[in-house]
């Protein structure tokens, strides 16, 4: 978005032209319109923006929802510490009634401006992807930590030990049993087994919690620090009354640059960060742990949503199928092909003999240029 001033101000209503027009080509009617629209509430473009909303009978979300007595603000600067409301979501009537709440997260310090949080109630949406329903597998046979290990040995054995061995088979015991009877309990007893291993798979279990947030690399090992510092002088400035001079914003402004450009060096030597915590873990010698990293930096293609108007894997791939599928030829027309052959005079049939074709294969030599060039 451009600048808030006059001269800017036919290009400001163009963009929030532009936004209408991919709205209704769309032909949506839940759309959500988040980011900086350098609009300020009282100001002009905030006032154009509200002129928008009215016409096109849509809201701003923020402004309806959040205080406006001064409290909140979305941007702060880093010359003059002032702080303003810049950003904004503008969304359509509809949209409204999804939305449950809306703040402000000043925690975030990578940026001048702080990102609005919208909470949506969604459950009453239907998407048109379908996806397989796959559950979370507990019993994982794999690498696991010490006390993981030590807790399922521990819930196995107290487990097992009280298991009672069955009567019928201490009366076969060194013998050979064929009956049948005995082979169900042995079934039995092999059956209660499993199901305590798979108990105590179950009850070791660790839950991996998934970052919901981008996760950026080198952030423990350079950027943590000094998110930290910027965070506490962040909160002693805004403690002190969000002063534009002084010991305590000189504090708040250095630590935030020195974060940020902290922050830009790790996200643009992204891959030679990654490189050298690989080469780390080979030079220790902590090769489970290098191959598990070298796994995850293997790029997986992803699948398409939805291929000329089929969702779903499953129906994507019977497309494809069906697509690329060749019929046979029926019986009947096998036969109608093979009496046109022979049935249409003005086809010469050629006919040649096996000695024939074997003087052809043996009069041939190899490595002798044919054709043109012969």
């Amino acid at each position: 978005m451009p600048t808030d001033c006059t001269d800017n101000l036919p290009e400001f209503t163009d963009c929030l032209s532009e936004i209408n027009a991919v709205a209704e080509d769309t032909g949506i009617s839940m759309v959500f319109v988040l980011g900086d629209f350098n609009a300020q509430p009282g100001e002009l473009f905030f006032n154009e923006m509200q002129h928008f909303c009215v016409e096109q009978k849509w809201l701003c979300a923020d402004f309806e929802l959040l205080p406006s007595s001064g409290e909140t603000f979305t941007y702060i600067s880093d010359v003059h510490g002032c702080t303003r409301w810049l950003d904004h979501c503008l969304v359509t009537s509809m949209a409204m009634g999804y939305i449950e709440n809306i703040t402000v997260n000043n925690s975030v310090s990578w940026s001048d401006h702080y990102p609005l949080e919208i909470c949506c109630n969604l459950n009453p949406l239907h998407t048109q992807f379908v996806s397989s329903q796959v559950t979370n597998n507990k019993i994982f046979w794999g690498q696991r930590d010490s006390d993981q290990t030590k807790l399922f040995t521990e819930t196995c054995n107290k487990k097992l030990s009280k298991l009672v061995f069955p009567m019928e088979l201490k009366e076969c015991y060194g013998k050979t049993c064929c009956k049948a009877e005995h082979k169900l309990v042995i079934d039995n007893m092999y059956s209660h087994i499993v199901s305590i291993l798979q108990s105590g798979a179950i009850a070791s279990h660790k839950t991996v919690r998934q970052n919901k947030k981008g996760y950026i690399t080198g952030w423990n090992r350079h950027v943590r620090p000094l998110h930290g510092r910027a965070r506490q002088c962040f909160q002693s400035w805004l403690m002190a009354g969000r002063p534009s001079s002084g010991v305590t914003y000189d504090d708040m402004r250095e630590s935030r640059r020195l974060f940020k450009n902290k922050l830009k060096w790790c996200q643009d030597h992204e891959d030679k960060i990654k490189m050298d915590i690989l080469a780390s873990t080979h030079d220790s010698k902590q090769f489970g742990r290098f191959w598990q990293q070298t796994n995850r930096l293997n790029a997986r293609a992803s699948l398409p949503v939805e291929v000329g108007g089929i969702t779903g894997s499953q129906n994507i791939a019977n497309m494809f199928k069906t697509h690329f599928r060749i019929e046979p030829l029926s019986v009947f027309d096998q036969m109608r092909d093979d009496a046109r052959d022979t049935l249409d005079p003005r086809i010469d049939p050629l006919r040649f003999s096996v000695c024939e074709v074997n003087d052809a294969i043996r009069s041939m030599k190899r490595g002798d240029p044919r054709g043109m060039m012969a």
